[in-house]
């Protein structure tokens, strides 16, 4: 499925591509993070995030594997920066009464008290690194050393 790259916030662009260009899962929805204080709202916008479902013929064990590679190089090799990378499965009912869920990937600085300008740099540092990491991990599923 192509993106449609005006339909994505600029700066978490490289993530949602990398992780679509897996073909294991859809994105549907992220944030490159809002920081300003006139950018606050009621719902929480200190971080960045990309939430995804399955693609047909993908496991859920499948999608833990991927979380779970992500999360450990990303704060294994950045572990000095001041970003956290989360990943989890967000479990939210449906339509028909039953519990679904999607995945989330979610970079969040370690000190909500930085400024603003610094929260914005850090986060885009991250995206990118986050996004080199999915990169190196469709090499290593190309090359079936995983």
């Amino acid at each position: 499925m192509a993106l449609d790259k005006k339909k994505i916030e600029e700066k978490i662009y490289p993530l949602v591509y990398e992780i679509s260009n897996l073909n294991l899962f859809h994105t549907f929805s992220s944030c490159q993070g809002h920081f300003e204080d006139n950018e606050q709202e009621l719902q929480d916008k200190n971080k960045a995030d990309v939430r995804f479902e399955l693609l047909d013929g993908t496991s859920i064990a499948t999608a833990e594997h991927f979380i779970t590679y992500l999360m450990t190089e990303f704060n294994n090799k950045y572990s000095f920066t001041p970003i956290t990378l989360f990943g989890y499965k967000l479990y939210s009912p449906d339509d028909d009464y039953e519990v679904d869920h999607i995945f989330v990937i979610e970079l969040k600085p370690f000190d909500r008290f930085d400024n603003s300008k610094k929260k914005r740099r850090e986060i885009d540092i991250a995206i990118i690194n986050a996004s080199d990491i999915v990169t190196k991990y469709k090499e290593l599923l190309i090359n079936n050393t995983l």
